[in-house]
């Protein structure tokens, strides 16, 4: 999400739920070099609203790229960490 001289911040816009409204759309983008911020703004959205898991997650898969080793099994446990629980037997 860009910024514009005079448009409002997050904290003076509405809040945490405006902040995941409008940071949403951004993870649909084109990868620019705001990605990780982007994500890591939309993780403490998340997380003032109740759903810490999303948040964490987020920040868990901006950070696996960084890591120097165990970068897929980071990224796997950020998707699981939101992935729907499989019902016992399926």
């Amino acid at each position: 999400m860009r910024r514009y001289p005079g448009e409002p911040g997050l904290g003076r816009s509405g809040g945490r739920r405006l902040g995941d409204l409008r940071l949403t759309p951004e993870l649909d983008a084109p990868p620019d070099e705001l990605d990780d911020a982007v994500r890591a703004t939309l993780a403490l959205c998340l997380s003032s609203l109740g759903r810490d898991r999303e948040g964490l997650s987020l920040v868990l898969g901006a950070l696996a790229p960084h890591l120097p080793r165990y970068q897929r099994s980071m990224a796997n446990c950020a998707r699981l960490l939101v992935e729907p629980e499989r019902q016992a037997g399926a």
